[in-house]
């Protein structure tokens, strides 16, 4: 399989399914930029809706205030990420290492935390509605890791469903985590 024309210089994905909008890597930037962006690891301010970023190594990444809805970070190394003020409503953050990554004042509503490593996270977000950290749908359901120093905000535990919000107080009084 090779990219063809819009694949390779459009930022179109090769394998997304349209009818799930899955239609760009990003969809207001060339896929040139895109590798750009991606090995600058600052996303501030920038508007990357639908991303895909799959298993990257973006440690350190500063996404201050980044529109980064639907982006895919399933897998990603994302040790001591900045996503302050970030929207990442309906991001997929499965299996991502966001250990010591802070989420002050960010959207994730319907972000999939599902299988994450987020011991040392400060998880002092605006709104989990619809968030989820563990897909029962799974078998053996991949856990949150939080840790002492992952700190969580009491008011966004309100906004989860109850099921979640079970799961989740779980996590935290087995890992020592605290409610801010």
């Amino acid at each position: 399989d090779r990219l063809g024309y819009w694949e390779a210089t459009s930022g179109y994905h090769n394998t997304a399914d349209p009818l799930l909008e899955q239609r760009y890597m990003a969809p207001d930037i060339s896929r040139s930029d895109a590798l750009a962006i991606l090995a600058s690891r600052d996303f501030s301010g920038r508007e990357l809706r639908g991303l895909d970023a799959r298993g990257h190594d973006l440690s350190g990444l500063v996404a201050r205030d980044a529109l980064l809805r639907d982006a895919d970070l399933r897998g990603c190394l994302l040790r001591g990420a900045c996503f302050d003020g970030a929207n990442l409503t309906n991001a997929h953050l499965q299996d991502a290492d966001l250990r010591d990554a802070t989420f002050d004042g960010a959207d994730v509503e319907g972000a999939n935390f599902s299988g994450a490593d987020l011991r040392g996270a400060r998880l002092a977000a605006s709104s989990f509605l619809g968030a989820s950290f563990c897909d029962p749908s799974e078998t053996g359901a991949r856990r949150i890791e939080f840790d002492a120093r992952t700190r969580i905000a009491a008011k966004a535990l309100d906004e989860l469903t109850p099921d979640e919000q079970a799961r989740v107080r779980r996590a935290i009084d087995d890992s020592g985590a605290r409610l801010c």
